[in-house]
């Protein structure tokens, strides 16, 4: 964390871009796997994502990538959510 508070400002605000982002795809996530809806391609950003937050060296060029994928992710989850809500309301 001491590195992540203390990194260039840009580092720092990519970096917590990609960190709140996947806060918010992990509740979607959540909540759709409760419902029995998981995306592969989702959790494996997450692994993806958190490796990316804690990597010292990485600049600009490599972390602006992962916040766009961030985005996708979070696209992408919201569908499987929706999807997942859909199906639990029309067999209820």
């Amino acid at each position: 964390m001491n590195d992540l508070w203390n990194a260039d400002e840009d580092i720092r605000s990519l970096k917590f871009l990609i960190l709140f982002g996947i806060r918010g795809v992990a509740a979607y996530a959540y909540h759709a796997s409760r419902l029995g809806y998981t995306d592969i391609d989702v959790n494996k950003f997450f692994y993806k994502a958190l490796f990316a937050i804690g990597m010292t060296d990485w600049g600009m060029d490599e972390l602006l990538p992962i916040v766009m994928e961030t985005g996708e992710a979070s696209l992408k989850c919201m569908a499987l959510l929706d999807k997942a809500n859909r199906h639990f309301h029309e067999t209820a």
